[in-house]
This record gives structure tokens, C-alpha cells and sequence, in this order.
């Protein structure tokens, strides 16, 4: 995820750039090139968006495995239910 979340990062920034190197030029159509570079940084943003996501539901989902195991507390129901 966080690689493909890398990619968009690196296309909006290429996209940008070019996009105002054709923009400084004079090449008709400025707003289709910059509304490219907008979709790409958009698209960026809510990929790091859903890899946040993803990363705290992972974390929620280890706190929640360790906590089954590794409690102090010896009258927790979640311990005795998944005890062996």
C-alpha cells in the first residue's frame, strides 16, 4: 500500500513540475495540464489517507491479539475465553 501510495506521491510532483514548465512556456491549454497535477496530488493525499487507515487497523488488530496473552489482570474474560 504504501508503495503504490509512494507513486502517486512521485507523479503529482512530476506532473506538477512539468506541468508548470509547459505552463512557463506558453503551450495552450494551462487548465487541462494543471487539473491533471491537481488529480494527481488528490489522489496522492487519499492514498496516504487509506494507508493511515490500514496501519491503525493493524495496530488495533495487534493491540488486540497481544492483549489476549500478554494481560496482568487474571479475572480479564477476553484471557479466559482464549486461554489453552
Amino acid at each position: 500500500m504504501l508503495d503504490l501510495v509512494a507513486r502517486w506521491v512521485i507523479a503529482a510532483i512530476v506532473f506538477w513540475k512539468k506541468a508548470q514548465e509547459a505552463n512557463d512556456l506558453g503551450v495552450p491549454r494551462q487548465d487541462w495540464r494543471d487539473a491533471v497535477a491537481v488529480m494527481a496530488c488528490v489522489a496522492a493525499l487519499l492514498g496516504a489517507i487509506m494507508a493511515f487507515a490500514c496501519l491503525m487497523d493493524a495496530c488495533k488488530c495487534l493491540r488486540d491479539c497481544c492483549s489476549c496473552c500478554c494481560s496482568d489482570d487474571d479475572d480479564d474474560p477476553k484471557r479466559k475465553a482464549n486461554a489453552v
